[in-house]
């Protein structure tokens, strides 16, 4: 088992059944599972539970065993002061009395199913980089295998692009100026960037630069 399979699991719902009920015995209903976070911070943020039909609402945050939180240093970081559920494959250490809260745990050994576990077992640690490789010979895969998703992707950003020229009334470099702003913020803070760029007029910035020169 490992964080990947278990925040994998945990975000597409892949459970024996969902009647959970945490550590303590109380009853948790899962209402909203999180957003899955692939970045700095809890694993799943925006989720919504019923812990003993108590509404709670805030981030979830993934282990693989309950004394993790501890080695990964949770409670000294500000992050992890919204966490309403704290989701383990297996539990072995009382939170409560290293960190001074009360941070309802769920134990999903149980509401997994072993064979998807040792599925994934079998494919990490198979010889082959993936389970078909030796159904196609190299030299007969198609050049143009990516093509598809290139050509797409380049539709977007000219798509993109010309939105922009048509909000900016063809100015080149209000539109280059906005590109680097969201350039610079990638990838977590891209759109943030792009924001802050907006909200200043690029005429002010175009003739701060002209009154310099």
């Amino acid at each position: 088992m490992t964080e990947k399979l278990l925040q994998y699991l945990w975000n597409y719902k892949v459970f024996k059944h969902f009647n959970f009920k945490d550590i303590e015995g109380n009853s948790v209903e899962i209402i909203h599972f999180g957003k899955w976070n692939t970045n700095a911070g809890p694993d799943f943020s925006d989720a919504k539970i019923k812990i003993n039909g108590l509404l709670l609402a805030g981030n979830i945050e993934l282990h693989i065993r309950s004394s993790d939180w501890i080695f990964h240093n949770h409670s000294q970081d500000p992050n992890y002061q919204n966490i309403i559920l704290h989701v383990v494959y297996q539990h072995d250490t009382d939170l409560h009395d290293l960190t001074g809260k009360n941070i309802p745990t769920l134990e999903l050994k149980d509401y997994l199913d072993e064979n998807i576990i040792q599925k994934y077992e079998k494919l990490v640690h198979q010889e082959e980089f993936i389970a078909c490789e030796t159904l196609f010979e190299t030299e007969k895969i198609p050049v143009n295998f990516h093509e598809e998703n290139i050509f797409k992707k380049l539709d977007e950003k000219s798509m993109e692009l010309e939105q922009s020229l048509i909000r900016y009334k063809n100015n080149f470099e209000a539109v280059l100026f906005h590109s680097f702003a969201y350039s610079f913020g990638l990838k977590v803070n891209a759109h943030i960037f792009r924001q802050i760029a907006e909200s200043v007029d690029y005429s002010i910035i175009n003739l701060s630069s002209i009154k310099k020169t």
